[in-house]
């Protein structure tokens, strides 16, 4: 007997309404003997199909399709015909005949760091130090390489993040262990949560599960019938049994590099043809590839030695990961004609680093060349976001451009017709002033998904006073003053700035605006005597969005302006001493809330409700108009709402599932 059915790229079940033949090829049907039958079980009722024995094939003919995989589709159809054999070739296995192999992901004796990773340059390690119930997390900055078509994740050496050793059991069953205070420890996991003991026989054998289609790389542990998830939040740390998709997490590995090496930088995205981008501006030259397992754009940069090195999208920014060399930093260079001084559309793009300008000629297969070339930019030209860099190939006696590679390694010279669009974004370089005392200003969020909440904006105020003059002053960025400057770590970039703001009925002015994983450089004269930060209008305690506000690690009380808003100041003396400012907000449970939209039509007598088709009962009603929605969001203090496909956003459909935006439409997904 067999229990043959069929599943999607998720593993669900797909329960076929059309008539559909399904041949099995066995090692032995003479076996089956006479009388074979095949029964389905449907929605329909019990349907018996008639069978065939044909040596080791055997067939049962419903109504002349056939069951194909999809090679350009992906998936599973019903097609009139098998003449693509590869396509029509399915194994069918003995459920019971199954053996898994020894060690089947070659783990036994390898040791990992074991992380939720946020969609951007960071991450969360799971530590072997309990909390409770649950095991410690930390954050760390991660950085990836692709190597063997593979992307691996890698942190810095010096992380001091746990490193778990698997231990081959059974099948696809692991101990997990690791050294605490010169002691090795197991991992257990339980019903009640996560603990450490030291012998394997007080805990259960962990299943490695391996993700597919959008978890792809990722790896799920459970232990009878427990999964270990991480809790959502740095406090939380890792758990069991937590929200869906918690339970995906990654196999980091330990860098040689430091953690001096392990830098974050950003950029602000710029339209090619932008007309601030000029001789001399630096440039992150980047390119967007769709990943058909994740249903996202993932982004590469050029670096200098012409490979791609992974980048990620936060809004109207790209951010990386690199060392302080920033060696994906281009020079732009438009070149003029002499006479007139009109732009010629003929650049270059050089890496000061490498030594290297961006040269493509598809003859000789080179990218890099030591002297200029004259690249063409046609996107420029045209007044496009987007450009392809081409340049003319005498041996080709045509234009080569530039290209990604099948792997997304590097970039490779192609014909013109090939070449892949670039963008650019903007790199403001900070100028180091040792007369300056610099204050970093950070701003954090936990208690809640990280990667949902890149739209929140805080509001903060800064004063300082001198030692030549105790006079406090309030640091601004309004026009023409001589105020400290207040920019983006790393970039020559102003933090966002408002000159006044209302937070549940209080009017602030001259704040600066910070969203979570910022970092703001506040650059105060040499003699400042002392400083002191206000986090503006926090909704605050148990009616508040947040239950606790932290700085440098310690809870704050702060004050009451009006009903459940508080300010959170903190004051400091010299900044030589006091140089770093970490702001924590903990989301206070159950503040989240959730949008529902309703559509009602009604009949043109403006009192009978019109349904979609069939979700009254009444088969008579087969309306079945759609509506167009367009979502925009913003933050409390923006002025104008952006489109909401810039932003990571949730929609449930009727049927309770999740949908993700595509380029087109909303598509729902389990």
């Amino acid at each position: 007997m067999f229990d043959i059915s069929i599943v999607d790229e998720e593993g669900s079940e797909v329960e076929i309404s059309a008539p559909v033949d399904v041949q099995m090829e066995l090692q032995d049907a003479g076996q089956l003997g006479e009388g074979v039958s095949a029964v389905h079980l449907g929605a329909a009722g019990v349907e018996v199909l008639d069978a065939s024995v044909e040596g080791d094939v055997v067939s049962f003919v419903a109504s002349g399709k056939w069951l194909q995989h999809s090679g350009g589709g992906g998936g599973i159809r019903f097609y009139t015909d098998n003449n693509n054999a590869n396509n029509s070739m399915f194994e069918i296995t003995l459920a019971d005949s199954y053996h898994v192999p020894d060690d089947p992901y070659e783990l036994d004796g390898k040791s990992f760091g074991i992380m939720r990773r946020d969609d951007a340059t960071k991450g969360k390690a799971m530590m072997a130090s309990s909390s409770g119930n649950s095991l410690d997390a930390l954050p760390l900055t991660v950085m990836i390489h692709k190597q063997d078509d593979t992307d691996k994740l890698f942190i810095p050496a010096d992380s001091g993040a746990t490193m778990w050793t698997f231990e081959w059991v059974e099948d696809d069953r692991y101990y997990l262990k690791a050294t605490v205070d010169g002691a090795t420890q197991y991992l257990a996991v339980g019903q009640d949560g996560l603990s450490l003991v030291s012998s394997p026989e007080d805990c259960h054998p962990i299943t490695v599960a391996p993700g597919t289609g959008a978890h792809a790389g990722q790896i799920s542990l459970q232990a009878g019938g427990t999964t270990l998830t991480y809790a959502g939040s740095k406090d939380a740390g890792f758990n069991v049994q937590g929200e869906a998709g918690s339970e995906w997490l990654y196999l980091v590995q330990e860098s040689e590099l430091t953690d001096d090496y392990f830098m974050t930088y950003t950029a602000t995205k710029v339209s090619v043809s932008d007309e601030s981008v000029t001789s001399g501006s630096k440039l992150v030259v980047y390119t967007r590839i769709w990943n058909n397992a994740t249903h996202k754009y993932e982004f590469y940069a050029i670096d200098h030695d012409g490979s791609l090195h992974r980048c990620y999208e936060s809004g109207d920014q790209i951010q990386w990961v690199g060392s302080k060399a920033n060696t994906l930093l281009w020079e732009f260079t438009e070149y003029r004609d002499e006479v007139t001084q009109e732009v010629n559309h003929y650049y270059e793009l050089y890496n000061q680093y490498a030594e290297k300008y961006l040269a493509p000629l598809a003859a000789s297969g080179q990218v890099l060349s030591d002297d200029p070339i004259g690249i063409n930019l046609n996107g420029r030209r045209d007044g496009k976001y987007y450009t392809k860099i081409v340049a003319w190939d005498d041996a080709n006696y045509a234009y080569s451009g530039l290209k990604d590679s099948e792997d997304n390694s590097e970039v490779l010279s192609c014909p013109m017709s090939e070449a892949t669009d670039f963008y650019f974004a903007v790199v403001e370089e900070k100028q180091a002033d040792e007369e300056l005392g610099t204050v970093l200003l950070s701003k954090d969020l936990t208690g809640v998904d990280e990667t949902e909440t890149v739209m929140v904006e805080y509001p903060y105020q800064i004063f300082y006073s001198l030692k030549s003059d105790t006079t406090e002053r309030q640091v601004d960025a309004e026009p023409g003053t001589a105020s400290p400057k207040v920019v983006y770590k790393d970039t020559n970039k102003q933090v966002s700035y408002k000159s006044e703001v209302t937070v549940g009925g209080t009017q602030y002015g001259k704040v600066f605006l910070l969203k979570p994983g910022e970092v703001a450089d506040i650059q105060f004269p040499e003699d400042v005597e002392s400083y002191r930060i206000v986090e503006c209008g926090v909704s605050s305690g148990e009616e508040g969005v947040y239950d606790h506000v932290y700085v440098n690690g310690n809870e704050l009380a702060g004050t009451t302006r009006s009903g459940h808003y508080k300010d959170y100041e903190v004051e400091f003396d010299d900044p030589m001493t006091n140089a770093m400012v970490a702001y924590e907000n903990h989301v206070n449970e159950g503040a989240l809330r959730t949008l529902t939209l309703t559509k009602n039509i009604y009949e043109a007598d403006g009192e009978t409700p019109i349904t979609y088709a069939g979700d009254d009962g009444d088969p008579s009603n087969n309306d079945q108009t759609t509506f167009d929605f367009r979502l925009s969001l913003g933050s409390e203090f923006d002025e104008k709402l952006t489109r909401a496909n810039m932003y990571t956003y949730h929609v449930k459909d009727p049927e309770g599932y999740y949908c993700v935006w595509t380029q087109a439409k909303a598509s729902s997904r389990a």
